[in-house]
């Protein structure tokens, strides 16, 4: 494994992993279009409810109809995603959301959903209202370059809590509890640990991500190397999101890819 002979302290920015942790869906990052920003994170095929951003009061007792339309975005091209959705308004009652299913998708996507509400004056058909609300759909295969590290090399958990130990069961990523049991090229993954360098010190574990889990004014990773060992320490709350959360799993491989090749921040 090559080393980086020196300390390296990376503090996350705003499009890095701290928005992600701090704020999940709310967390905004830039799209392929440098203008904008998307700002809603979801998995593939989840049913999601979303606010209704055009004004609903009826006119001259039309209660009007709000139609739906979901539109991939590659750079400055649209495609429609299946059917438009049309929401009745019953009784014309105002709709603060609406649900809808998100669609399947091979890698990150870009998704603008389009909302107009088309409604009459007069018996007059009038200009529809319409917002957009940008969000980003992920496919739910974020992990598998880690579940295939895990089948080649040996995760070795220390977690009392069961925050990240239960997270791998759930996903079927391959690890082990117990330092003498473990074999080959062995990374250590701490929760909250109470003397983390004596436990990795005393098993001889090289590589070794310590997560404290504690509320921060800066989240932080923070990467410590040298020609004998590398420690990844994360200084933020965030295993709690990592079944909701596209880009807490993001953050979790990029942190476990920072503790086995340390010098990849060199390249930025």
């Amino acid at each position: 494994m090559n080393r980086l002979y020196s300390v390296v302290s990376l503090i996350l920015a705003v499009v890095a992993i701290s928005p992600a942790v701090a704020h999940d869906s709310d967390s905004c990052l830039p799209t392929k279009d440098p203008s904008t920003l998307v700002c809603h994170h979801f998995f593939e095929g989840q049913r999601i409810e979303l606010p209704v951003r055009v004004a609903l009061d009826a006119i001259d007792g039309d209660c009007g109809h709000l139609v739906v339309r979901m539109l991939q975005r590659q750079g400055m091209l649209l495609a429609q995603l299946g059917e438009s959705l049309e929401f009745d308004r019953k009784d014309c009652k105002t709709m603060t959301s609406i649900a809808l299913d998100l669609p399947d998708v091979r890698s990150e996507t870009d998704v603008l959903l389009q909302m107009s509400l088309h409604s009459s004056r007069g018996g007059q058909k009038s200009e529809p209202q319409t917002t957009v609300i940008a969000l980003r759909v992920y496919p739910d295969t974020l992990l598998d370059p880690l579940a295939r590290f895990a089948e080649q090399h040996a995760l070795i958990v220390f977690d009392n809590e069961e925050r990240l130990t239960g997270f791998f069961d759930r996903q079927q990523i391959n690890y082990v509890r117990n330092f003498e049991s473990a074999s080959g090229e062995r990374i250590g993954l701490l929760v909250q640990p109470k003397e983390p360098e004596r436990m990795l010190d005393d098993n001889g574990i090289e590589t070794a991500v310590i997560f404290r889990e504690k509320l921060v004014d800066l989240p932080q990773v923070r990467a410590v190397s040298t020609h004998e060992r590398t420690r990844v320490y994360v200084e933020m709350p965030f295993l709690h999101k990592l079944d909701s959360s596209p880009l807490a799993q993001k953050a979790l491989l990029y942190i476990i890819n920072l503790a086995t090749n340390p010098h990849a921040t060199d390249r930025g």
